[in-house]
């Protein structure tokens, strides 16, 4: 007899697979949204007016969770208090430019336009890319197109 679930023909022990995969993502993230909110608590509320505190920044930390944008944060020498203070300058023009400091912060020219001289990281790429300064640089603008 043809049953008219196609889950139903599944091997009893691939729905359990599934359901465990399933379990394991959803821990993955409630972890990951609780050291989100915990990061943001820490470094980012003390460095707020009590009226200047944005709980949109909270994506931020979301994306901070991401090892290789940790990573590349610690690596270049900066802390997750440097980070929560580049939101609160408002460094990235948009919360997923973010994602783009794996390809700033290795190269030490973007590392310091972008720390220094640019109001955001958008910007700091665009320096860079347009030749401003210094002048181009062919493995910077490799690094930061890809």
């Amino acid at each position: 007899m043809d049953l008219p679930c196609e889950a139903a023909r599944q091997p009893f022990g691939e729905h359990e697979q599934q359901r465990d995969d399933e379990d394991g993502e959803r821990r993955r993230d409630v972890t990951q949204a609780i050291q989100a909110y915990s990061d943001m608590e820490t470094y980012y509320r003390p460095i707020c007016e009590s009226n200047d505190f944005d709980t949109e920044k909270y994506s931020g930390f979301v994306e901070v969770q991401n090892t290789r944008i940790k990573d590349a944060i610690l690596r270049a020498g900066f802390s997750l208090k440097d980070f929560a203070q580049w939101l609160q300058d408002d460094k990235f023009k948009n919360l997923q430019y973010v994602r783009q400091l794996p390809k700033v912060l290795p190269v030490k020219r973007t590392r310091e336009v972008f720390r220094l001289r640019v109001t955001n990281l958008l910007q700091a790429r665009h320096h860079v890319f347009l030749g401003h300064g210094q002048g181009g640089d062919t493995d910077v603008k490799r690094n930061l197109a890809a």
